[in-house]
């Protein structure tokens, strides 16, 4: 999980990760900005992954938007997609 979540920082530290109620201040982009991906922990332990393509604004599945919950179960993560 703490390689997948982000910090509430852009400075990558990982002891303050990010949770559902905090306030995205900064976006995790791919190389050239094409790709924006938000991660972040859930109350329950699971994490959410989301990614969004241009034009960026509101979920659009139509260009690519989708995302991944990951879930702890016996010492693995499972994964749905979406």
């Amino acid at each position: 999980m703490e390689y997948l979540i982000e910090s509430r920082n852009p400075d990558g530290n990982t002891s303050t990760p990010l949770h559902q109620a905090d306030r995205l201040t900064y976006r995790r982009q791919d190389f050239g900005g094409f790709q924006d991906e938000d991660a972040f922990l859930l109350r329950d332990g699971s994490a959410i992954l989301t990614w969004s393509y241009p034009p960026f604004g509101p979920f659009d599945a139509r260009h690519g938007d989708g995302g991944e919950r990951y879930c702890p179960s016996s010492g693995f993560l499972r994964q749905w997609a979406g």
